[in-house]
């Protein structure tokens, strides 16, 4: 599982879905991120956003998710090692 990390915390991982095998993006912190296009998970501090396994990768939106996500960290929202 790719996993991607920021000060040996876990940002995000990219993965698929079991049953339909569609690529998606997991925010381990994402009940701070308030970006439109993640949805909540079971558990309620990761979002996950899900990609068109047809298309490419919107890197712009990616890329905005990520950005969000590592401020939480710079800003100390989120404590970072």
């Amino acid at each position: 599982m790719p996993c991607f990390m920021y000060k040996d915390k876990i940002l995000c991982y990219l993965w698929v879905e079991k049953k339909t095998y569609d690529p998606y993006m997991l925010m381990v912190e994402g009940e701070h991120l308030k970006y439109p296009s993640l949805e909540e998970c079971a558990t309620a501090e990761m979002k996950t956003i899900q990609f068109d396994p047809e298309a490419d990768l919107p890197k712009e939106i990616v890329k905005s998710i990520v950005n969000e996500g590592l401020e939480l960290y710079r800003n100390g929202t989120i404590e970072a090692n």
